[in-house]
């Protein structure tokens, strides 16, 4: 095979190359489109005890100086003061769990 036909296949392969990811980037936002993505109330109940619109869950695996009920007071002060939510538009929880189950006691 000479050098022509080699540079010949060469600039083949990368072109199938380019139009393959070309139409895997093209269909990708069709697919996404298409899957349907669950509702994370609907598969978790506890979910729908947070009545606010603008939610956010803490985690506490540990005590931490009480720094998960900070973060939470936190978030709650930031969005009343500075974005002027009413206190029913927002909701925080704490989830306690292994060593931080002190904070709940």
């Amino acid at each position: 095979m000479s050098t022509a036909d080699e540079d010949s296949v060469a600039r083949r392969a990368f072109l199938e190359k380019v139009a393959a990811g070309t139409l895997a980037m093209a269909s990708a936002p069709l697919l996404a489109a298409s899957a349907k993505l669950p509702n994370a109330a609907d598969d978790d109940p506890w979910l729908k005890m947070l009545k606010g619109k603008h939610n956010a869950v803490f985690d506490a695996p540990v005590v931490n100086d009480g720094f998960p009920l900070m973060f939470a007071a936190t978030y709650l002060n930031t969005m009343k003061e500075h974005y002027k939510l009413l206190p029913g538009d927002i909701s925080a929880m704490v989830v306690v769990r292994h060593m931080g189950v002190g904070i709940g006691l």
